[in-house]
């Protein structure tokens, strides 16, 4: 996959060393010698989980593979480097750069005090070993029993209006109050609105990330990480030293739904990142979740296309949690307390009477100028001159009012429309 030494990472110093080195073997199956050869063939580039399943399949077990069980001849679907890179581990394992990459990361890891986790591990996330695709092992940081929780994950686009940024934060408040862990990519927007809010509710929440354990990205969200670290965990199935490629989201965004009950959608363009998650997630049988906004909004148009497809229709926790309880039971995970889930029942709806009231006292402290501004948008993305037309008696400067109505988070701006946004 990559030929990066972790040590040498510009980005690792980001986790600190360990005074108390975590083990690796407290609790895997695995011995650091198979360890090291799990982690060596995840160094060969184009292998990949499946094919790495395969191999062990074919083999028997990690230790006939590295004993020669497979003849390098027999190995079918690799491009020729990728294929003389195996062939090169199966005939001589200890021999290959990939075998000390292996052995310097399992150092690192116990320096820094992260894990690495086995699909045989009993802390190995349960729903993700469903996957086809399992990977065979996966990094972590942070507690190694956070997946111990059942999990919901939420999704949306990098650019979300202040609207779908407050309401991401309140439904993972009140979906975390119902005991689930929430899960997300970490990237801008919607799912750092999502970790955020899970952090602001003194919740658990995972990141799922497309680069090694010790590589960050955004490199903006280094805090981020490290908050949900002392809240959850992140973790990665892509060894130490990956760098940020492309093609990797895709990957990462087919953990972020197989490791959950289902994945929640808040505001997604036509076509985003999130709707392959959402994808992924209707192809791995998990439960799929989309809010609903304005038929004028372009980050709309995503969750829209959902609902289409069969997607539930939420306004709030409740619409998630009734779906959820069954889901926990079936797949013989901890239930959601049923008291629990009325108590967060209706808290986030668009349309509920906590947002009503807060709208009423919101406009009641603005100006008569700027409630008719206000009101002249009305509750869909319109363009200023709609805005103008509406305004038949006019208002004075009428660009600056917006501006003013922008900043203190009263009015957005998507595209050139003008939309209302509340907390």
């Amino acid at each position: 996959m990559n030929d990066a030494v972790p040590d040498k990472s510009p980005h690792n110093i980001w986790l600190p060393r360990c005074t108390t080195p975590a083990k690796n073997d407290d609790g895997c199956p695995y011995s650091r010698e198979q360890l090291t050869a799990l982690i060596a063939l995840q160094h060969i580039d184009q292998l990949g989980p499946l094919n790495l399943s395969l191999l062990l399949e074919k083999a028997g077990s990690i230790e006939a593979l590295i004993g020669g069980a497979i003849d390098p001849m027999e190995v079918r679907g690799l491009r020729a480097p990728s294929r003389r890179d195996l062939q090169n581990f199966l005939r001589n394992p200890r021999g290959v750069h990939q075998w000390q990459l292996a052995e310097k990361s399992l150092d690192w890891l116990a320096e820094t005090g992260t894990h690495v986790l086995v699909r045989d591990d009993p802390r190995f996330p349960t729903l993700l070993k469903q996957l086809h695709d399992c990977p065979q092992l996966i990094y972590l940081a942070g507690n190694i029993n956070t997946f111990k929780s059942a999990s919901i994950s939420v999704v949306g686009t990098r650019k979300p209006s202040p609207g779908a940024w407050q309401f991401t934060e309140k439904l993972v408040a009140n979906l975390s109050d119902a005991g689930l862990l929430i899960t997300s990519g970490m990237a801008q927007g919607v799912d750092a609105a999502a970790h955020e809010g899970a952090i602001k509710a003194r919740a658990k929440t995972a990141a799922v990330w497309a680069t090694g354990l010790d590589i960050i990205y955004p490199k903006n969200h280094r805090s981020l990480a490290k908050r949900i670290i002392e809240n959850g965990c992140v973790v990665t199935e892509m060894p130490l030293g990956t760098p940020l490629k492309p093609e990797y989201f895709p990957r990462r965004n087919r953990l972020v739904s197989g490791i959950s009950l289902g994945v929640v959608v808040v505001q997604a363009a036509l076509p985003s990142g999130s709707l392959i998650t959402a994808n992924y997630a209707a192809e791995q049988n998990r439960e799929v979740f989309a809010v609903p906004g304005s038929i004028y909004n372009p980050l709309s148009a995503g969750c829209h296309q959902l609902i289409k497809d069969g997607a539930t229709l939420i306004e709030n926790a409740d619409d998630i949690l009734a779906v959820i309880r069954d889901l926990q039971l079936a797949q013989g995970l901890a239930a959601i307390d049923a008291k629990t889930t009325n108590n967060v029942a209706n808290k986030t709806g668009v349309a509920s009477s906590d947002s009503m009231q807060l709208e009423a006292e919101l406009l009641s402290s603005l100006s008569a100028e700027m409630r008719a501004v206000v009101d002249a948008i009305g509750y869909d993305p319109v363009p200023y001159e709609l805005i103008e037309r509406r305004l038949a008696s006019g208002v004075d400067n009428l660009s600056a009012v917006l501006v003013d109505l922008e900043l203190q988070g009263i009015v957005t701006v998507v595209g050139g429309l003008y939309s209302r946004e509340y907390a």
